[in-house]
């Protein structure tokens, strides 16, 4: 299914009045550094009422983790960090620290309250009191994830964290 169908399908379900929670995950094999745009551009573009993010975690004991292990693309042995917000493994399609940074971009990228107003007041408004206060618990969570991961190990500087709408290495 491409993105052109996709988006008649969330057409359809948001035209039933029914909500759309989006969930995608960053970091396959196919994904390169522009699918953080492109993701946030679908989500923006779509209205999803509320979209989350992960990234892809070879959990252990899954075949992603066997494969991963297989072509020793498996660098952290850190259960903390297998929480899907933490990168794990060496991507094929960018750096790690591309995946992690593209991921805590689009977190907050999608999260800012400029971002979750577009989506509710020009989307289909259904639910639209659900929505917005879910995106502000979600926001919430989301805000203390990119805190913390970039504390531990992302320093960003001041002229990328000032800006909220820029996409790191995106083109």
């Amino acid at each position: 299914m491409n993105a052109k169908e996709l988006s008649n399908l969330i057409k359809t379900i948001q035209r039933h009045h029914i909500g759309i929670h989006g969930s995608f995950i960053f970091g396959f094999d196919g994904d390169d550094r522009t699918v953080f745009h492109k993701t946030v551009e679908f989500i923006q573009k779509n209205n999803i009422e509320l979209p989350t993010f992960s990234i892809l975690t070879p959990f252990p004991g899954t075949p992603l983790q066997k494969r991963l292990e297989e072509e020793e693309r498996i660098f952290s042995r850190n259960w903390s960090h297998y929480d899907m917000s933490h990168v794990v493994f060496r991507p094929k399609g960018m750096t790690v620290r591309e995946l992690q940074e593209g991921y805590l971009w689009a977190q907050k990228y999608t999260c800012a309250p400029r971002s979750i107003l577009k989506r509710l007041l020009w989307g289909p408004r259904h639910h639209f009191l659900y929505f917005l206060m879910s995106n502000f618990i979600l926001r919430g969570a989301q805000m203390e994830v990119i805190r913390r991961i970039k504390k531990e190990e992302l320093p960003i500087s001041k002229s990328q964290s000032s800006n909220n709408h820029q996409c790191p290495k995106h083109q």
